[in-house]
């Protein structure tokens, strides 16, 4: 199966780009009449995931290069991400803390989600990018030259798409704050701006013909949000190079024009992007599509259909907090202090959109594990036994099992099913079933939301989803 109708889109746009090869043409004209789908997903994605197909393909037939392309793509990241993650818990705490990272994500279903076989799409690159640009941007904090990783990782993850904007802004505001009233804190955050904007620019660049780069877009990286970034670097690199001691008021006082300024050129140049993303859609489209589309949910919503899923959210959420929180209050650490910041932020926005709660759990997977490997020995038992102890009962797949039995016993109403409509999608998402439809003259095919992107992938059809 494909992981969710995005996978499916993404293949068909890689399969436009193996067969034409421009780059700046990501037109899918098997979505929609009578033009198609013009897509705005980055090629940075398509380029990686067919070149694991044209690999593949060479020991094996194009059906079976994509599948093995859909398999190894999202587990490669999430190597690299889990290596990555589990050396800063090593450097942290110490071996067993990288040990604890990997048991936590193996019982972690939510951050193992975007990772599975199948998901192709853009969420686990993203993903990828807010994680790596939170535990980059907190060791820049005290060691300067990890920043232009930092800001170059956030670049990377804002090209290939805006989902974690509102979390990444989030992030370097906190880094600007914490930088104002810890002076050593200052070069590695100014750098991490530096490295974003000029990482921005060569995205942008990469995902833009020169025709379009004076269009400002909302949902897409443009001009607009590439000024507002330059602005804050500007004000950074002049404050470091002119006033490096300057008081922390005289370094609020600079981002804070910065910000200003950047903004007012933000919203002069698009004033609909104040409303977000989705500002210059249809009404009707929002409130046909938009308003039903399921990682836009709130955490409250969510808990109306997926209680147990919900209730392990803030389970793992709430460990992350509370060991991040304790590890910044006993350390007085500008690192434990911005990476407790971190976790609280973005565990706040998966509360807010669903989708957001894989990066709340991988943010909160480090401090969780680094409390684990802290954990000293009680009595005789030996810290090693207390801390395996720990990782048994506080885990995600536990608080799950622990939450699906309570409201078994006390008879409260199970989780419910999605509805007849999803639930027959889901059924269909399985290539054998949507593959028969090949055998009809290709023509066009008018289905729902859920079922047209995977007719489109596996059949010669055109499709019109609704």
């Amino acid at each position: 199966t494909f992981g969710d109708t995005d996978d499916a889109a993404r293949l068909l746009q890689i399969r436009g780009f193996l067969a034409h090869g421009n780059w700046f043409d990501t037109l899918i004209p098997s979505i929609g009449a009578p033009d198609g789908l013009a897509s705005h997903w980055s090629r940075l994605i398509d380029v990686a995931v067919a070149g694991l197909i044209v690999l593949a393909g060479l020991l094996t037939d194009r059906a079976t290069a994509e599948l093995v392309a859909q398999i190894v793509w999202p587990l490669l990241l999430l190597a690299v991400l889990v290596r990555f993650m589990a050396g800063e818990a090593e450097r942290r705490a110490g071996p067993f803390a990288a040990l604890a990272l990997l048991a936590l994500v193996i019982a972690g279903p939510t951050a193992l989600s975007q990772f599975l076989p199948g998901r192709i799409d853009h969420h686990n690159v993203q993903i990828m990018g807010a994680v790596g640009a939170v535990l980059l941007l907190t060791r820049a904090l005290k060691e300067p030259a990890y920043g232009w990783a930092a800001g170059l990782v956030m670049a990377l993850g804002l090209t290939v798409g805006l989902e974690a904007l509102p979390l990444v802004a989030a992030l370097l505001a906190l880094a600007c704050l914490v930088s104002c009233f810890a002076p050593s804190a200052r070069p590695g955050t100014v750098r991490s701006l530096a490295g974003l904007f000029l990482g921005l620019l060569v995205g942008y660049a990469l995902s833009q013909p020169p025709s379009n780069w004076t269009i400002v877009a909302c949902d897409a990286l443009a001009p607009n949000l590439i000024g507002l970034v330059a602005s804050g670097a500007v004000a950074g690199l002049v404050m470091h190079w002119r006033m490096p001691a300057a008081s922390a008021f005289a370094w609020l006082a600079g981002y804070a024009v910065a910000a200003a300024i950047g903004l007012a050129a933000y919203v002069a140049a698009n004033p609909a992007c104040t409303g977000g993303a989705f500002a210059d859609i249809d009404p009707l489209v929002s409130e046909l599509w938009l308003a039903n589309v399921i990682e836009s949910y709130s955490l409250l919503r969510l808990a109306e259909s997926q209680l147990t899923l919900a209730i392990s959210y803030l389970a793992v959420v709430a460990m992350a907090i509370t060991a991040a929180i304790w590890r910044a209050n006993r350390s007085r650490d500008v690192e434990d202090m911005f990476l407790a910041g971190a976790t609280i932020l973005a565990a706040a926005y998966g509360f807010y959109y669903i989708k957001f709660m894989t990066y709340g759990v991988w943010i909160g997977l480090v401090p969780l594990a680094c409390a684990f490997a802290r954990l000293p020995a009680i009595g005789e038992t030996p810290a090693r036994t207390i801390r395996i102890g720990a990782l048994v009962l506080f885990n995600q797949l536990t608080v799950l099992a622990l939450a699906s039995a309570l409201i078994s016993a006390t008879n409260s109403k199970s989780d419910a099913s999605d509805g007849p409509i999803t639930a027959h999608a889901a059924a269909c998402s399985y290539k054998s079933d949507i593959s028969r439809l090949s055998d009809l003259p290709p023509g066009l095919v008018v289905s729902n939301l859920d079922l047209g992107p995977y007719i489109a992938v596996s059949t010669p059809h055109r499709v019109v989803a609704g």
